[in-house]
Parts: structure tokens; C-alpha cells; sequence
């Protein structure tokens, strides 16, 4: 590269591209763990260290990195019990779990020529707090049913970084990707013997996702699901399977997806991006891309698969 000085897009700082960087972090982990008549409750605290790196599409020594390590650190409570001479089984968690340089990829407006620059930028930081209840019930022999919800306030302590005229851009108000709100599931396995070990299992299961954002440049502030393509609104799928099971053979004939919904696995906005509204004012202006693509999920379909365990 007959240049290596540049500015560097995420921090604004003059720097020069080498690449060589190394990173190391010490990551400490403490449980402690009270036994209960019927089950344990636990309190752990948990560090974690995601390391930093180069960009991989680049088209200048800008566009090239390096980006920061993750930082997070994580504190959860919770407890395992069973009742009902173990036939139900109930546990469940809250935990704090706080990021620091988290590493968020966005897709910009181009340079150099190019339509469009990936790049990984580190957010300042962001806090995801949250709960989840885990039920496991055999009422009678043969019937296993499920149960699990869980509850998730994420979003961003501070995430502001120069946008393409330099101006700084805060995207604090921004939605963590594919962090909804609310989840949960429900499910039912019954088994029966058919003969000496041959038996017929049966299972349906139901998984609700509340809305969120597909990937980390979606709109901030209020949601509009229906004029952003980076928000997902909220879905759920419905599956079931009839399944034979023998010593060494499984066959199964199986539904997914049954009610035919319809989400995004990914989704572009090319050439997209947030500006500041003034030199002195971060408030996000987003403009436009030139287009928008995306994958969609497989819709309804059934399908027999024929298994063999050596």
C-alpha cells in the first residue's frame, strides 16, 4: 500500500494502517451455589473477551480497520428446583449483563469508488437486563410439557462515532440487533410403546419472537416496523412431527413453519446511512439507500426423514 496514513473512520483519530495489533484480557469467572430441599439457587459473576480485528472488504486503508476487543461483563441469579415427586421441574434467572467497546458491524455509504463499506464499529457500550422462567411438567407417563418465557431490556449506554461528513453521529437511541423484548415457547412430547422397543412420539412446539431489528443500522428512536426494512415485526412458528423410533431407526414425517409466517434472516439497505443533523447537533438524519434486499425464511413445508444409528 503506497499510503498507509488515514483517518480513521470509527474514531476520527489520524492513524496509520499496519496491521499487526494484539489484544489479551483477563477474564475472571466466581460462582457461588446454596443447596435447597428440592433444587440449588446460584449467583455467578462472569467476564468475557471478544478480540478486536480487521475489517475484511477494504477498499482503502480506512476501510481496513483495526476495530477494538469486546468487553462484557455479566452477573446472573438464579434457581433449579423440582416438585411433585419430580415431575415438574421449574427454574429460572435474572441477570445484569453490561458491554464495553461492544462490536457492531453496519454497512456505509462507499469511498473510494466503492457502492457500499462494511465496517465493525465499537459501540461505547450497552446494558442488557433480563429474566427467564423455564418449566418442565410430566403429568402423566408418555407427556412432557414445556413451557419457557423470557423478558429482555437491551439497548445502548452510549454509541457515537463520526458519520461520512465527520460530524459526530450519536446512535444511542438505536435497537441492539435481534434483541426483542419478549420470547417464549411452548411445547408437548407424548410417547407411546407400540411393542418391545418400538414406539410412536408425537411432538409439537410453538416459538414466539417479539419484534426487533434486524441488524445494528435500523431506524432509532420510536419503531416504525412498517416503513423500516431492518425491523422485524413480531412472529411465531408452529411445528409438529409424528416419529417411529425403534432400537436403531427413526422415522419421522414432520411439519414446519405451519402457519406460513413470514421474517427476515437478513436484510441490506445499500448505501443507507446516518449523518448528524448539524456540527453541533447528533441527532441521526438517516439517508436513503439505493436499494434493499434481503433473505427470507423458508415458508410452510413438510417433509419424512428415515434415520440409522450404528
Amino acid at each position: 500500500m503506497i499510503n498507509n496514513a488515514f483517518t480513521d473512520p470509527v474514531t476520527g483519530a489520524a492513524s496509520t494502517f499496519t496491521g499487526n495489533e494484539s489484544w489479551s484480557e483477563f477474564t475472571p469467572k466466581a460462582g457461588i451455589t446454596y443447596n435447597l430441599d428440592n433444587g440449588i439457587v446460584y449467583l455467578s459473576y462472569t467476564e468475557g473477551f471478544r478480540s478486536g480485528g480487521f475489517n475484511g472488504r477494504a477498499t482503502a486503508a480506512s476501510n481496513a480497520g483495526p476495530y477494538q476487543p469486546e468487553l462484557v461483563k455479566s452477573t446472573e441469579l438464579g434457581f433449579k428446583t423440582s416438585w411433585a415427586n419430580n415431575t415438574l421441574q421449574i427454574s429460572g434467572a435474572i441477570f445484569a449483563t453490561d458491554y464495553e467497546d461492544k462490536q457492531e458491524d453496519v454497512v456505509l455509504p462507499g469511498t473510494d469508488g466503492a457502492v457500499t463499506l462494511t465496517l465493525v464499529q465499537n459501540a461505547a457500550g450497552a446494558t442488557m437486563n433480563g429474566a427467564e422462567i423455564e418449566t418442565i411438567w410430566v403429568p402423566t407417563a408418555g407427556l412432557t410439557l414445556t413451557a419457557n418465557i423470557g423478558f429482555l431490556d437491551a439497548e445502548y449506554d452510549n454509541y457515537s462515532v463520526p458519520g461520512p461528513d465527520g460530524n459526530l453521529v450519536d446512535k444511542s437511541g438505536f435497537d441492539l440487533r435481534k434483541a426483542p423484548d419478549l420470547t417464549y415457547s411452548l411445547g408437548a412430547n407424548y410417547e407411546i410403546e407400540l411393542a418391545s422397543e418400538m414406539y410412536l412420539v408425537t411432538n409439537v412446539s410453538y416459538r414466539y419472537r417479539d419484534d426487533y431489528a434486524v441488524n445494528a443500522s435500523a431506524n432509532g428512536g420510536p419503531k416504525h416496523y412498517s416503513d423500516d426494512p431492518l425491523m422485524q415485526d413480531g412472529y411465531g412458528l408452529l411445528d409438529a412431527s409424528v416419529n417411529l423410533e425403534l432400537e436403531n431407526w427413526r422415522i419421522s414425517l414432520f411439519g414446519k413453519n405451519l402457519t406460513d409466517e413470514s421474517y427476515l434472516y437478513h436484510v441490506l439497505d445499500v448505501a443507507a446511512g446516518f449523518s448528524a443533523t448539524s456540527a453541533t447537533d447528533a441527532t441521526p438524519t438517516y439517508a436513503p439507500g439505493l436499494w434493499t434486499f434481503g433473505t427470507m425464511n423458508r415458508p410452510r413445508y413438510f417433509g419424512a426423514e428415515v434415520q440409522y444409528k450404528f
